[in-house]
């Protein structure tokens, strides 16, 4: 499978995987950022509508590990994009909690 396919399959699943109440107005975009050291990194940007603030979650070193595992073999990709899902909502729930530590500092 090359990294273009993986991709697709990988923005489907992910939403596939995310609950309801997170996926609610969450857009997925596929993005390639070159680092300062000219290296490209792929992923996606996760943005809520009316947000300017998105989480980008690089994809690079699951495909490695798909194409070193899993090879040609035609297996699930499940496990490794429910793990996709499980980290931003985890990097989700930290970034709304420290908003309101935040908030509850200022007041």
């Amino acid at each position: 499978m090359r990294e273009k396919e993986f991709m697709e399959m990988a923005k489907q699943e992910i939403l596939r995987q995310l609950p309801e109440d997170v996926r609610a107005g969450l857009s997925l975009k596929e993005v390639e950022v070159v680092k300062i050291n000219d290296q490209k990194n792929h992923g996606f940007c996760f943005q809520k509508d009316g947000s300017k603030a998105s989480t980008t979650l690089y994809l690079d070193h699951a495909y490695d590990l798909f194409r070193q595992i899993l090879g040609s073999r035609e297996k699930s990709l499940e496990p490794l994009f429910l793990w996709v899902s499980l980290k931003y909502q985890r990097f989700r729930a930290f970034h709304q909690t420290a908003h309101r530590r935040i908030l509850k500092c200022t007041l």
